[in-house]
């Protein structure tokens, strides 16, 4: 779950703690056998700790100029620990994968990607350390393609992409041909369109209502587009009979290969589920039509 950014040794990893409390930054355990930091240049080597103090202040859960303690662990650094099988079926911070899988119950992605250990909604309800962590300026850093729901749309900031590259291409062309935001293809609002331009410096009550609205809109398309994933999602693993309480997303992505659902087919899928009016054909052709 912790990156390596500065390595103090080959045996003690260090992390932010606020003062007077046991609470690290990131979601690790503080235990008997943490020390306070022997001087104040001690470096932070935990790179969730490192996010957490950037975004915590900005949401209000921490003072702007609170002074952190720096503690340090007996423990190599960036080594994750309370790594389980990928069959133990316990959640939270102590029970966690070690390879990233598919929560059969929640259908969100669980388990390390790139660095970074990412926590389905059973995981997080399950946490047992408050903050959760983060993976930059969203809680996951990979998720299935939005659309296809049979590869993978990695990314932790606020300009992430929800659709793979295959995907991409027909989902802007399906916003252009309708001609507003039918299906978002990220979680910032200028991504999907959805944004006021100031031409002096005020807006006016009625210009101020309509970008109100346009963001709601926004905000129940995200919702929407969401749940859709979850369905979509829940009906490929009931196809393929995965019924554990995880499934690896290696084996599900060959599997999806093996059933021949590759992008095409599940953009086909999804077009049908948005309830927009297309038939099969017309989804075959608006794929075909995105590859030039």
């Amino acid at each position: 779950m912790t990156q390596s950014r500065v390595p103090l040794s080959d045996e003690r990893e260090s992390h932010y703690v606020v003062p007077g409390t046991s609470n690290a930054l990131c979601a690790e355990p503080t235990t008997s056998v943490w020390q306070m930091a022997p001087d104040s240049d001690s470096k932070v080597t935990c790179e969730q700790c490192h996010l957490q103090k950037s975004w915590l202040p900005a949401s209000g859960e921490l003072e702007r100029d609170a002074k952190l303690d720096v503690m340090i662990e007996p423990c190599p650094a960036g080594h994750r620990r309370h790594v389980t099988g990928n069959d133990d079926q316990e959640r939270g911070r102590r029970h966690r994968p070690p390879d990233l899988q598919i929560c059969v119950e929640c259908c969100g992605l669980r388990g390390p990607y790139d660095g970074y250990d990412n926590l389905c909604r059973c995981d997080s309800g399950a946490w047992d350390r408050h903050p959760t962590p983060r993976g930059g300026d969203l809680h996951d850093n990979v998720r299935l393609c939005m659309s296809c729901v049979s590869a993978l749309a990695p990314g932790s900031s606020r300009w992430t992409l929800y659709h793979c590259a295959k995907c991409l291409p027909r989902v802007v062309l399906l916003g252009q041909l309708v001609g507003r935001c039918v299906v978002p293809i990220g979680p910032h609002s200028m991504m999907n369109g959805t944004y006021w331009r100031s031409t002096g410096g005020t807006i006016t009550t009625a210009a101020a209502t309509a970008f109100h609205d346009q963001l709601i809109t926004l905000f129940q398309n995200q919702t929407n587009l969401y749940d859709l994933t979850t369905q979509r999602t829940r009906r490929r693993l009931d196809e393929f009979g995965y019924t554990a309480h995880a499934v690896l997303v290696t084996d599900y992505l060959e599997r999806c290969s093996a059933e021949k659902w590759d992008a095409e087919r599940g953009y086909v899928d999804f077009l049908l589920s948005i309830e927009e009016g297309f038939d099969e054909t017309a989804a075959r052709e608006l794929w075909n039509a995105g590859a030039q």
